[in-house]
């Protein structure tokens, strides 16, 4: 098999959900981010895991993505959409039964006369001057992940968590959620001189075994990670070697015993911040860029 397998651990995320729940009173109601495909996770699976966890409040970037979230759940729990009323959205949240966060007084306007006596949230603009509206005296949400962890004075009514249920920062507690393992496609001896890779950006200065794995760029392994990431066979690190190409990645395995049928990029060694960082980007950005192309195995008790 020459695709990679994104291995997701759905224990791990809807235990990281409940631990973040546990951090605060119980008057204040504990949300899942569920936005981007369940930060790339895969909306469908995810978002049944949070509900089964005691998630009863979702939010979504558009009215297409509390789509998704309504088709996986049901009728029951709450789809906020942070984009809030745009136009052509009315009867998608209508016959969908989502919650627009409205942000400006045109949205205001444009609910209330199209939709009188829906739901609604307003969204308030903290400082950032991106969306949102001034003023106050609704139910209050501040705390995403990393202000659930500053404790009860930001926690307000709802909490918002979302990075912290992937496993990523500022949530250092959290499980870890994801491993990515890529399949050794080919391996090849290199000797003294020889390149590796477009632009010959790495070669060899001693004889080299180096393994070519099935990944790259077009899967959401950035070419910054060019010589300097590691991949890496359980705690044995392997360094890449040459430049990131489209669909394939080269490592340096001349240190191994035996070449293994695949390497992990995340994973126990690696998570997905210290990848990110290697990057030069965030865990966020790596965390939805993974391709479309991996093959992805969930993990839960009993499946």
């Amino acid at each position: 098999m020459a695709t990679a397998t994104l291995t997701i651990d759905l224990d791990a995320i809807a235990a990281n959900w409940r631990a973040l729940d546990r951090l605060t009173g119980p008057e204040v109601q504990t949300a899942a981010v569920v936005k981007a495909d369940a930060y790339g996770l895969g909306v469908t699976r995810v978002a049944r895991t949070l509900a089964h966890a005691g998630a009863r409040r979702f939010f979504v970037a558009y009215a297409e993505e509390g789509a998704a979230v309504r088709q996986a759940l049901g009728p029951g729990p709450q789809i906020a959409v942070l984009s809030g009323h745009c136009p052509g959205d009315t009867e998608m949240i209508h016959d969908l039964d989502l919650t627009p966060m409205l942000n400006s007084l045109e949205q205001i306007t444009r609910h209330l006369e199209a939709l009188p006596g829906h739901p609604f949230g307003v969204q308030l603009d903290t400082g950032m001057n991106r969306l949102g509206v001034d003023g106050t005296g609704l139910p209050r949400s501040l705390a995403a992940t990393g202000g659930i962890l500053l404790g009860s004075r930001y926690h307000f009514d709802l909490t918002r968590p979302g990075v912290g249920l992937y496993g990523g920062l500022p949530y250092v507690a959290a499980q870890p959620v994801v491993r990515l393992s890529l399949p050794v496609i080919q391996t090849r001896e290199v000797e003294v001189g020889e390149a590796v890779g477009y632009g010959c950006t790495w070669v060899a200065d001693r004889p080299a075994t180096i393994a070519t794995v099935a990944a790259g760029y077009a899967d959401g392994l950035p070419r910054t990670l060019s010589n300097r990431a590691r991949l890496w066979d359980g705690d044995v690190a392997c360094p890449v070697v040459g430049r990131v190409s489209m669909d394939a990645i080269t490592v340096d395995v001349s240190h191994l015993a035996e070449v293994p049928r695949a390497l992990d990029i995340l994973g126990p060694m690696q998570g997905v911040d210290a990848l990110a960082e290697l990057a030069g980007t965030i865990g966020y950005e790596m965390l939805t860029s993974l391709g479309a192309r991996y093959q992805r195995r969930y993990q839960e008790r009993g499946a």
